[in-house]
């Protein structure tokens, strides 16, 4: 049952997991792209960054899930695979 307890662990969770996802991605493009960069060089980086984001995240998000059920864990996974995602872009 989602109590206002369970909800809020659940967006604690799903704004740490954008938070790394965003820091991961950065740490990532900055090792491949070391100084400037231009966009055309990065994006198609950036779309198999995208895609590998989401399948780690759905993946380790179904193993952990089934091996300690709790709704942060569920929220950290799909914040990441979210922002990972990058709707809108």
């Amino acid at each position: 049952m989602m109590n206002v307890d369970n909800i809020l662990i659940f967006l604690s969770g799903f704004m740490i997991g954008g938070f790394i996802c965003t820091r991961a991605e950065a740490f990532l493009i900055e090792r491949r792209f070391p100084g400037e960069r231009e966009a055309e060089d990065v994006a198609p980086y950036m779309k198999r960054l995208s895609f590998g984001g989401v399948f780690f995240s759905v993946l380790l998000g179904v193993v952990a899930y089934n091996l300690f059920p709790h709704v942060f864990i569920y929220g950290l996974c799909g914040g990441y695979a979210l922002f990972a995602a990058k709707i809108g872009m």
